[in-house]
């Protein structure tokens, strides 16, 4: 799955918003460019009925900016400087997200079968192009 235009047209201000945001605190861009990227995270919930991006989508910005939330949540925890804040933490978890892969593959392990029914339907997509 690509990225919406707008994350695309936002994508390349975020490195630079980001590590202006990691390194002197919030800034107004780097806000707006991480609610682009949570919104973009809802909508990716909305459309695939989970949070999982980073396993289902590698690659991908958004897979990107979902890593670096778990990153910037596990620094916050060591009391490490992160962009991370509890602001953040409650928009986040506000819709569902899992902070490491971990806790994600055993909640669908114990909750359902969504990865096995979209590697089935990859799996059925791969037989039909040959």
């Amino acid at each position: 799955m690509s990225s919406s235009p707008a994350v695309s047209k936002q994508a390349a201000s975020y490195a630079t918003a980001n590590s202006t945001d990691n390194a002197f605190g919030s800034t107004e861009a780097a806000n707006q460019i991480w609610l682009v990227f949570f919104h973009e995270l809802r909508k990716y919930k909305e459309d695939h009925g989970f949070l999982n991006v980073s396993l289902i989508c590698g690659g991908t910005q958004l897979s990107a900016w979902v890593d670096e939330q778990r990153s910037n949540y596990q620094l916050m925890k060591e009391g490490k400087p992160s962009s991370m804040t509890d602001d953040r933490i409650r928009q986040l978890e506000s819709i569902g997200f899992q902070w490491s892969n971990d806790d994600i593959l055993l909640k669908e392990a114990k909750g359902g079968h969504i990865f096995e029914e979209k590697w089935n339907e990859r799996f059925h997509e791969l037989e039909a192009y040959k």
